[in-house]
């Protein structure tokens, strides 16, 4: 695990000789900004499954009791969970 390790420089200074330098280490072989943009992929493509669970959960008296939420909220959350799913989609048909 230790040899897949890689020293980048993230912070040359040219008036420095090299001793005092930033240094960071990455066990992820991606760029950062490549896994970053992954992540906000994975994230939009689960935001609209989970916001429709979270809208069945608050309009089930069973589980949120006298807490229930109002048909507003859970037309919000519905119409949001719709343009979510709709946006997912799109993205694979496209």
């Amino acid at each position: 695990m230790v040899d897949s390790v890689r020293q980048t420089s993230t912070f040359d200074n040219d008036d420095d000789d090299g001793k005092h330098g930033r240094r960071s280490s990455t066990i992820l072989p991606e760029h950062p900004f490549l896994l970053l943009y992954w992540s906000a992929i994975i994230n939009g493509m689960l935001a609209g499954p989970l916001i429709a669970i979270m809208t069945m959960m608050a309009a089930n008296r069973h589980v949120m009791a006298q807490l229930k939420a109002p048909w507003w909220m859970l037309t919000r959350g519905g119409a949001t969970a719709l343009v979510m799913l709709a946006a997912t989609a799109g993205m694979f048909l496209l």
